[in-house]
């Protein structure tokens, strides 16, 4: 064997070297984003639930909450401006989600399962207010989502947002 056959195997092991590398980087790589879209829909997961406990722990606020979803109008100046920070404070949650997922970090059933709930809340009458009065704060796509989302509610004719709210008993069991 010459200096040149024993050259052109050590290319050709150099070269497959260098492959397997790369192909442990590529899955690496893939792992890691997987680690990552894992992160990310926890982190936004526990933003909403984190949301929707501080409701949940305080009476009174739920009550605003509650009271602003069903019955807006009935609320003072002071509480419909608390009702409105709550409503921004919940969708600039979700719009952080949504930015996950425009990055390919967040699952797309987990996603529009979060689009069920931002029709559940926005969809009602003091949702719907909240989000109109934030909607500038917020990003210009996200805004025009959840106005997408809110147009295929009211073209279904679906009343889904007062079912969180149970109004839809409310309406039933309220005398003639």
């Amino acid at each position: 064997m010459n200096w040149q056959a024993i050259g052109a195997i050590g290319e050709i092991l150099g070269a497959l070297g260098v492959f397997v590398s790369l192909l442990y980087l590529a899955l690496q790589i893939r792992s890691s984003r997987r680690s990552d879209q894992i992160i990310a829909a926890a982190d936004a997961g526990s933003a909403v639930d984190q949301w929707i406990g501080q409701i949940v722990r305080d009476e009174s606020l739920y009550g605003l909450y509650r009271r602003g979803l069903i019955d807006y109008e009935s609320l003072s100046r002071e509480e419909k401006g608390r009702f409105s920070m709550l409503i921004l404070q919940f969708l600039r949650r979700l719009e952080a989600v949504w930015h996950h997922r425009q990055l390919g970090t967040i699952d797309t059933d987990y996603w529009l399962s979060l689009e069920a709930v931002i029709r559940k809340v926005i969809g009602t009458v003091g949702g719907r207010r909240g989000f109109l009065k934030h909607a500038d704060t917020l990003t210009p796509e996200f805004a025009a989502l959840v106005a997408k989302i809110l147009e295929r509610r009211d073209s279904a004719g679906d009343d889904i947002g007062d079912v969180i709210v149970g109004t839809r008993e409310a309406k039933t069991n309220a005398a003639p």
